[in-house]
C-alpha cells in the first residue's frame, strides 16, 4: 500500500522520537494553514503541544480544541509580501518570560502574497462630507466598539461554517482604496453588500452581542462575539433585534438593513475582526476558520 507524503512524515517523526527516548506525546507538531495566503487575511495555526506563537511582533496564545491547540492569526492589510517565519514557544515561557536558547522553539513558514485592492470613488452631499470630519464623535465611536471587543472569549462558540449574513450585491469589497467626492479618505476594512432595505440579517454563526448600539458614522451597528478572538461587527442597520449579552444561534435575525449613519442607501457594511484586526471577511464564507 502506497503512504502518502503526510503519512511519511508521521512515522518519521515518531520514529526519531523514539530513538531519542521521546514520547509521542513530546513530539511538537506545528502548521500553518494556508501556508500561501495573500494581505488582509486570516491564518490559523495547529500545534500538538500547549504554546504560544510569535508573528509581527506579537504574542498569540494558542487555545484547546479538539485534542489540539490552535490560534487564528490576522495578516494587516499593510503587510510587506514575502515569506515570514511564524515561531512556537512552549508555554512555559509565556508564564514565567525568560525565552533561552536551550528552550525549544518551533518553526513554521508562511508566504503572504501581494493583493491588488481596487480604488472606489464616492459622491456625497456636502453635509455628509463634513461628517468623517468630525473627529470627536468618531474617537467616541471608536472607543464603543473597541472597548466592546477588549474582553474576548477566549474558547470558539461556533463548530460550523460561517454564512454571508445577507444576500445581495457588493458594492465595496475589501481592501479598496476610497475617496470621498474626490479626496482621499481611508482603506474600506469592511465588505459593502447592497440589499432592499429591511432585508433581515443573519447571525453567521453562534457567539455572543457585546456591542447593540446606535454610533455615529456605523449608525446603528452590532458586534458578536465567536469565541476564539473573532468578531464580526454589522453596521447601518435600520433596526436592531438583539441586545448586548444575548446570546444568538447561526442563522437568527439580529436586525435589519438600513441606512443609517454614513450612508448613501440601503446596505449592510460587514466587517470581521481577528484579534482587533479588522480581516477580509470574503474568507470566512462557507468556511469554518477552525478547520482550515
Amino acid at each position: 500500500m502506497r503512504m502518502n507524503k503526510y503519512m511519511l512524515v508521521i512515522l518519521f517523526t515518531v520514529v526519531v522520537a523514539i530513538t531519542i527516548g521521546m514520547t509521542i506525546s513530546e513530539v511538537t507538531l506545528f502548521s500553518i494553514h494556508p501556508s500561501v495566503t495573500y494581505q488582509g487575511d486570516t491564518m490559523l495555526l495547529q500545534s500538538s503541544r500547549e504554546g504560544w506563537v510569535e508573528f509581527n511582533g506579537e504574542k498569540y496564545q494558542l487555545q484547546t480544541l479538539n485534542h489540539q491547540y490552535v490560534a487564528l492569526v490576522p495578516i494587516p492589510l499593510n503587510q510587506k509580501p514575502g515569506t515570514y517565519e511564524i515561531l512556537w514557544h512552549p508555554i512555559e515561557t509565556l508564564i514565567h518570560g525568560n525565552i533561552t536558547a536551550l528552550q525549544e522553539i518551533k518553526k513554521a513558514k508562511v508566504v503572504i502574497n501581494k493583493k491588488e485592492f481596487s480604488t472606489q470613488y464616492l459622491e456625497v452631499t456636502k453635509e455628509q462630507q463634513t461628517m468623517v470630519y468630525n473627529d470627536e464623535k468618531i474617537k467616541e465611536d471608536r472607543i464603543k466598539y473597541t472597548g466592546a471587543m477588549k474582553n474576548p472569549i477566549e474558547e470558539p462558540l461556533f463548530k460550523e461554517e460561517f454564512i454571508q449574513p445577507v444576500e445581495g450585491r457588493i458594492t465595496t469589497m475589501y481592501g479598496y482604496t476610497r475617496y470621498i467626492n474626490g479626496v482621499l479618505d481611508s482603506t474600506h476594512q469592511a465588505m459593502d453588500i447592497a440589499a432592499p432595505m429591511g432585508t433581515p440579517i443573519l447571525a453567521p454563526n453562534h457567539g455572543k452581542i457585546v456591542l447593540a448600539a446606535e454610533l455615529y458614522l456605523s449608525g446603528n451597528r452590532v458586534i458578536i462575539d465567536h469565541g476564539g478572538t473573532l468578531h464580526t461587527s454589522f453596521s447601518h442597520l435600520s433596526k436592531l433585534n438583539v441586545s448586548v449579552g444575548e446570546y444568538v444561534k447561526k442563522g437568527d435575525i439580529i436586525g435589519w438593513v438600513g441606512s443609517t449613519g454614513f450612508s448613501t442607501g440601503p446596505h449592510l457594511h460587514h466587517a470581521v475582526y481577528v484579534h482587533g484586526y479588522p480581516v477580509n471577511p470574503e474568507q470566512f464564507f462557507g468556511a469554518n476558520p477552525l478547520s482550515w
